[in-house]
């Protein structure tokens, strides 16, 4: 096995400290060399790498190591993968955490057309991922249902468990805010089965999040609570923490959803744990969830001006964001809508 290889590995099987030696053998390899087909791949590691440890600036850092590689000529491959298309795959939702949506689903169209017309299946899988998590991630519900469809057809064409959990609890998600809660309850079965059946899953705490909040919002607050719980013990475990804030504000949204005001103080502080956790990570779009979340809350409590303030400051770190449904609620909220 390669040592890119060895590094990519290393950190599917949630060994991050391991994963961080090789990719920094690795990027010492390619300073030596002015070669592509070994920077480039030095790049992606430490960016995915960074990525998942919910380091977002630094990811975006090493993947812009060699930002004109969606242009290379030069055919640039690992094994049967096409490195452009892995490439800007894995920019995709880091620039969306990075506060820029737009963009972010410009790479995504890109990076669709690109493995469209690729010859290897396992292109589009990642192709069709990055359209289906930045869909999701700016609430783009028809078209996160669509690709979700689409990419748990390839992924159980090509028998790949993880990839056909996160499409299962995308479509759960997204065919929850219709409130088909029987479809809901059993795309989640469906997505919990293949996580499990996978084993260590990389992107596991993400995947059992989009499902809680499909579960959430049909009703089913006790089950979404399970399912955050077991996310947030990977992530103590050693699991990749990219999706950390979210389950803060998962559980904080689910106290809320219990009615009780014994339950807000409660809510409240897991909305500052997420709210700091995302800033901590670099999220700018993650912290703009977090502060709409908790500004909805300070304000049924009479605290306008606080309520104002938090969603003003984390909406300014935004670029752009026509296409963001957390952009458009947070304009309205400053609105007083």
């Amino acid at each position: 096995m390669t040592l890119a290889g060895l590094a990519v590995a290393t950190l599917v099987q949630d060994n991050a400290s391991a994963a961080e030696s090789l990719a920094r053998e690795l990027l010492e390899l390619s300073n030596t060399r002015d070669d592509p087909a070994v920077r480039v791949p030095a790049g992606l590691v430490m960016g995915a790498l960074f990525y998942h440890l919910g380091d977002f600036p630094a990811a975006l850092e090493y993947l812009d190591l060699d930002l004109d590689i969606a242009d290379a000529e030069r055919n640039l491959s690992f094994g049967p993968i096409d490195l452009r298309i892995a490439w800007s795959a894995l920019r995709t939702p880091i620039l969306w955490q990075a506060g820029r949506p737009d963009e972010a689903v410009a790479q995504a169209t890109d990076t669709i057309e690109r493995a469209n017309s690729g010859v290897h299946p396992l292109n589009l899988v990642f192709a069709l991922q990055a359209e289906t998590v930045v869909r999701y991630l700016c609430g783009h519900s028809e078209r996160a249902l669509s690709a979700a469809q689409r990419l748990r057809a390839v992924a159980e064409e090509q028998g790949i468990q993880e990839v056909k959990a996160m499409a299962a609890m995308t479509e759960a998600a997204a065919r929850s805010e219709a409130g088909e809660e029987e479809a809901v309850v059993s795309l989640v079965e469906s997505g919990i089965e293949a996580c499990r059946t996978y084993g260590a899953v990389l992107t596991k705490a993400y995947v059992l999040a989009v499902g809680a909040e499909a579960l959430m919002r049909v009703g089913r607050g006790s089950a979404a609570l399970a399912l955050v719980e077991e996310a947030q013990a990977s992530i103590a475990a050693g699991a990749a923490r990219f999706w950390e804030p979210e389950l803060h504000r998962l559980r904080a949204e689910i106290h809320l959803r219990a009615g009780s005001a014994a339950d807000r103080p409660g809510a409240d502080e897991h909305f500052a744990a997420a709210h700091r956790i995302a800033e901590q990570q670099g999220s700018k779009s993650l912290t703009l969830r977090c502060a709409l979340r908790r500004g909805s809350l300070w304000r049924s409590e009479g605290r306008e001006k606080q309520a104002r303030d938090i969603v003003e400051v984390a909406l300014r770190a935004i670029d752009d964001g026509a296409a963001s449904r957390d952009v458009v609620a947070a304009h309205a909220f400053i609105s007083g809508g």
